[in-house]
């Protein structure tokens, strides 16, 4: 075991729990097992190194950071006793001491959270932030009834690192609450690599009014109304707050995952996902608000069907590097309303949106909205703005196209029946769905090339089946001219797909069909098939 030769300062008495034994002397040298202190014992007093000068009293502490167990205070975790007032106790001492609190694994129930208001330099530490009851994770759950959850009023330094933090189905407060009195503003907390959730999507899993240069890291947004929540009105703020590989979880959130950011605001790797019914609300500036200075940069939104990703006022908006995409073609991923000035979206890609952008009319200046990609998107925007740039139909990229003569979309999202494929037979689809189609050159079957030239064509195909795989084929004027991947069923069974995307020629009316071939030694059931063909160039 690794030992340590250390020094009372003169004067201190000490006291070692869970099972430590440390003399209590004056002068004296003793020994101290670093594992224990590190990782069970609490120590009350001041230990120093190893003393050079033979006084008792050598200048540099050790170690330089402590950690109080909060089961030294009398902490169950057993996720039916109230640990109210261990927690209580340990926070009373850590905020002397400035150190962390340990949760070692277990689930510790609270009648309310703490009320930590002016605390500064408080850390809540686990071992690991996993599901409520779960082994080796160290959970805080609230009550349902509880007035309130940590609050953390005109606090500083608050962290919480590798924890669960619940709330009961029925809790309606802020459960990490750092919401503060505009003249007496919190700052500086950080939450990293923690789970929060709200059970029953009844409350707010994080309030930021009134606070600055705070941030949360590798944390997952669970169940809540509202995720994070900014200013209620123009006479708060919350500046500065970094959002770092942060996700929401798949219909977790009923209402919005950020609703009124203020100033300084980022977001960098994180996922956006849809709510609870399933539509898109990721960043939400309400009526009446304008927040400034976001940047937006290497997220990833999806998973919805509906709804506006990023929406309202916004006085300074950069999004770069980033990929918004939906199930379906009804999903925006920008709404710009009135009073919007100065946005910059660049080197990013939208897929299978009704459009990127929705300009309020007359409202909506200083815009560089260029540089992108639209792949099998409607429309690239909807209204202009009154000044700028936005990507057009004819500066498009190969990938994108957008609301341009000749381009047709062609889709079907089929249940159990609806069009089964035999075993190791080519069969063509022939029972699509027109989904855009300006200039009436497609039918349920076949699309009938306008113009002789270079056209994006994507398609893709999947299958329902036990096993083995599926491939797809456009064919044209009955003869194959492109193929896509094939990839197997995962495990055994379930679904295989097949897709292929690539710039093609084609002459005026050349016939195209999209076809099948599955291995499974049964019929199989199509799931989901489709295809598009954006019009290039001659």
């Amino acid at each position: 075991m690794t030992t340590c030769n250390l020094w009372p300062r003169q004067g201190t008495t000490f006291l070692a729990e869970d099972g430590v034994t440390v003399i209590s002397s004056v002068g004296a040298s003793f020994e101290l097992p670093l594992s224990d202190y590190t990782r069970n014992a609490f120590i009350r007093g001041d230990l120093v190194d190893e003393d050079p000068t033979g006084t008792g009293d050598a200048p540099v502490p050790f170690p330089p950071s402590r950690t109080v167990n909060v089961r030294s205070y009398g902490a169950k975790g057993d996720g039916a006793t109230l640990d109210d007032a261990a927690v209580a106790a340990a926070i009373t001492y850590a905020e002397t001491a400035k150190c962390s609190i340990y949760f070692p694994p277990g689930t510790y129930r609270l009648a309310n959270g703490p009320d930590l208001t002016g605390v500064q330099s408080v850390q809540f530490v686990g071992d690991s932030a996993l599901a409520t009851g779960a082994a080796g994770g160290s959970v805080i759950v609230i009550a349902a009834g509880a007035a309130r959850g940590f609050k953390c009023t005109s606090a500083y330094g608050i962290s919480f690192k590798n924890l669960s933090v619940y709330a009961d189905a029925g809790f309606t407060g802020t459960l990490l609450d750092f919401n503060s009195p505009a003249d007496t503003p919190g700052a500086y907390h950080q939450i990293v690599d923690c789970r929060l959730n709200i059970d029953g999507r009844t409350g707010t899993l994080i309030g930021t009014r009134n606070t600055f240069n705070c941030s949360a890291s590798n944390v997952l947004l669970g169940y809540c109304d509202t995720a994070v929540q900014g200013p209620l009105n123009f006479s708060e703020f919350a500046n500065s707050w970094t959002f770092r590989n942060c996700v929401n979880a798949f219909q977790a959130v009923k209402t919005c995952v950020y609703l009124n950011p203020g100033q300084g605001w980022s977001w960098v790797g994180c996922s956006f996902e849809g709510l609870e019914d399933n539509t898109a609300n990721g960043i939400r500036v309400g009526s009446g608000f304008q927040a400034s200075s976001l940047v937006i940069d290497a997220c990833w939104f999806g998973d919805c069907a509906g709804g506006v990703w990023v929406r309202g006022a916004f006085s300074g908006l950069t999004a770069t590097g980033n990929k918004f995409e939906a199930g379906t073609n009804t999903t925006k991923a920008f709404k710009l309303e009135n009073a919007t000035i100065g946005v910059t979206v660049k080197g990013n890609t939208f897929l299978n949106l009704a459009a990127a952008y929705d300009f309020e009319a007359n409202g909506v200046y200083q815009v560089d909205c260029t540089g992108n990609d639209y792949p099998s998107c409607v429309a690239v925007s909807i209204g202009r703005p009154v000044s700028g740039q936005v990507d057009t139909t004819a500066s498009l990229s190969i990938f994108a196209g957008a609301e341009i003569a000749n381009y047709t979309r062609i889709r079907a999202k089929l249940t159990s029946g609806s069009q089964s494929i035999p075993n190791a037979t080519i069969t063509t689809l022939n029972n699509l769905t027109v989904n855009y189609d300006p200039n009436g050159n497609a039918n349920n079957t076949q699309y009938i090339v306008p113009l002789t030239g270079y056209y994006q064509v994507n398609f893709r195909v999947e299958l329902i089946q036990p096993a083995g795989y599926c491939e797809s084929f456009l064919y044209a004027n009955g003869l194959e001219v492109a193929y896509g991947t094939r990839v197997p069923v995962a495990g055994g069974s379930g679904s295989a797909s097949s897709s292929y995307s690539d710039v093609m020629f084609f002459t005026a009316g050349d016939v195209l069909t999209l076809r099948t071939r599955q291995n499974s030694t049964v019929t199989a059931t199509m799931f989901a098939a489709g295809m598009s063909i954006h019009y290039l160039s001659s």
